[in-house]
């Protein structure tokens, strides 16, 4: 074990997730960071995940780290994260997908640019987005998305939809961590983690964005994935995407150290978020009557529509508008 070198500790939930975890340790094992405490949680597998965790327990051991094997009742992502948050020890923290891929030294750098700038919060670095069947070519880089970003506003720009949660790219500070999140429990409904995770850390606290960093994180586009979900499955999208709000209007009602009058103002926020991405998913999925509903209740409520949702009101007022923009999408 390295000496005197930072503790990371690594909550990863999983499910049914066999087949993806050979790629995933090799990600941990090739990383030069050997501190680490790494907390795998079965949610519930029904297949062999549970052998293929435990079979590289030796392997992490030998390289002076520690691995806690969590299994638990399927309960979603989010409550595995919290049976993870319950135990983890360690100085920084961060929580990658169990499909994912950790690259480019990405542990080792990460804690490296941290011990660095001591006044960081949370830190968000590039990743790649790669097809399952073609993961060696690139379709999306984070460079390009980070560059309107700012990280002075993260907290309030999240809420307008001027910024993501994305996959999990970060690396918090455990101590604040623990702070912003005192009971060590985020909100659960099955559906997501991140923005349970990222918006208290966010608040009050110094983000910052690695911008010219190498991408430490490969993010894999899975046809099972709710970005890849079939017109049949649309209603599981939609409520999912409601889902999300709600972990949102949740999290920030919970949020230590706000002001009443901030917890009213982002509260606002919060609701016009999670209005608006439902209405994306709609158009998405051409959900029109469902957003046609959405959007006057939220005008009807005096609500903020996203500019974006505004347009593509317009687009489902002009004749054949939407079968436009999807043929352009396509191309």
């Amino acid at each position: 074990m390295e000496q005197n070198s930072p503790k990371v500790s690594i909550i990863v939930p999983c499910y049914n997730s066999e087949k993806y975890l050979d790629v995933f340790f090799q990600g941990i094992l090739s990383d030069s960071h050997t501190n680490i405490e790494l907390i795998m949680v079965n949610d519930g597998s029904t297949d062999h995940t549970e052998d293929k965790i435990l079979s590289y327990k030796p392997k992490i051991d030998q390289r002076g780290g520690e691995l806690i094997y969590i299994k638990q009742k399927n309960a979603g992502a989010a409550e595995a994260i919290n049976s993870g948050l319950k135990v983890f020890t360690g100085d920084y923290l961060i929580w990658p997908d169990s499909d994912d891929e950790l690259i480019n030294n990405s542990i080792g750098d990460r804690v490296d640019y941290m011990e660095r700038h001591p006044d960081i919060a949370i830190l968000l670095t590039n990743f790649i987005t790669v097809h399952e069947a073609q993961p060696d070519t690139v379709v999306e880089h984070s460079a390009e998305m980070f560059a309107s970003w700012n990280e002075d506003t993260f907290f309030k720009d999240l809420l307008d939809g001027n910024a993501g949660v994305g996959p999990p790219y970060y690396i918090a500070r455990s101590e604040i961590v623990l702070r912003q999140i005192p009971d060590r429990m985020i909100y659960n409904n099955r559906s997501g983690q991140n923005y349970q995770l990222v918006l208290p850390l966010a608040f009050g606290n110094k983000v910052a964005i690695w911008r010219d960093s190498k991408p430490y994180y490969k993010y894999y586009l899975r046809l099972n994935s709710h970005s890849h979900t079939n017109k049949k499955e649309r209603g599981k999208v939609l409520t999912h995407m409601q889902r999300l709000g709600e972990n949102v209007c949740t999290t920030v009602g919970t949020i230590p150290n706000m002001t009443s009058d901030e917890r009213l103002f982002y509260k606002k926020k919060a609701i016009d978020l999670q209005y608006n991405l439902s209405l994306n998913a709609c158009f998405e999925y051409n959900a029109r009557a469902s957003f046609m509903h959405l959007f006057s209740q939220l005008r009807a409520q005096k609500g903020t529509v996203w500019k974006r949702n505004r347009i593509k009101w317009w687009i489902w007022h002009i004749p054949g508008g939407y079968r436009l923009v999807k043929w352009l999408k396509r191309l």
